[in-house]
């Protein structure tokens, strides 16, 4: 794993090996010094403190943005436990230009079906879709 520290980068740590990440939320932070340039895999989970779908908490995606390149990003995952509303997974997508794959492992609420313009994204970028029910 290569690790540096760079002056361009103002102190951050930064991974250039590492293709595959899974992140809690509570772990997205304004002031993280982690940056992973390459990521093509990220899943995001969340402690059972924070499943609550209503409370979008630390989670921004202007921090994730600091701590991730979200343009490599080909595949997301969003685990059980991880409180996501449509309109913030919306915004994630639209950060993610080589998306093309999603894997859901939740229940998802109403508002994704109904969400129209994260039905034509997701039909636009999505070419590979896992949904998995935890409570079937």
């Amino acid at each position: 794993m290569k690790k540096y520290n760079s002056p361009s980068t103002n102190g951050v740590n930064e991974f250039d090996n590492i293709k595959y990440l899974s992140l809690f939320t509570g772990a997205i932070i304004d002031d993280s010094s982690w940056y992973f340039r390459n990521i093509q895999s990220l899943s995001l989970a969340s402690t059972e403190n924070h499943r609550n779908e209503d409370d979008e908490y630390e989670f921004k995606i202007e921090h994730l943005k600091k701590m991730v390149n979200l343009s490599n990003i080909t595949r997301l995952e969003i685990t059980e436990r991880c409180g996501i509303k449509s309109e913030l997974l919306l915004e994630i997508l639209k950060q993610m230009p080589n998306i093309s794959s999603l894997i859901l492992k939740k229940k998802i609420a109403s508002s994704f079906y109904t969400n129209h313009e994260l039905c034509e994204l997701l039909n636009k970028k999505i070419k590979m879709f896992d949904y998995t029910n935890p409570a079937s």
